[in-house]
């Protein structure tokens, strides 16, 4: 990745509000505050999947190593806690 990247990973115990599961306001004001900085991407842990990494990518130019697989189609309805998911046939 190219780029300014702020890297939260690890600091689940330090941001408990950015990585609270059932609310999602600090998390998205720290990424608002990242972008509006000029930063580039944030990497932090998941909470869904034990290890992995997620990345928020503000300027997708500065991905450079790409490999493409599976797409889905997520849905979120705003008037419910409903997400649906649905892998997408290539």
């Amino acid at each position: 990745m190219l780029g300014d990247y702020l890297d939260i990973r690890g600091q689940q115990a330090a941001r408990p509000d950015v990585y609270a599961s059932d609310r999602y306001d600090a998390s998205q004001k720290l990424g608002e505050d990242v972008r509006a900085s000029g930063g580039a991407e944030l990497l932090y842990d998941s909470l869904r999947l034990r290890a992995g990494v997620n990345v928020v990518a503000h300027r997708p130019r500065n991905i450079t190593d790409i490999v493409r697989t599976d797409h889905f189609e997520v849905t979120v309805l705003a008037t419910s806690y409903t997400i649906d998911v649905c892998k997408l046939s290539l």
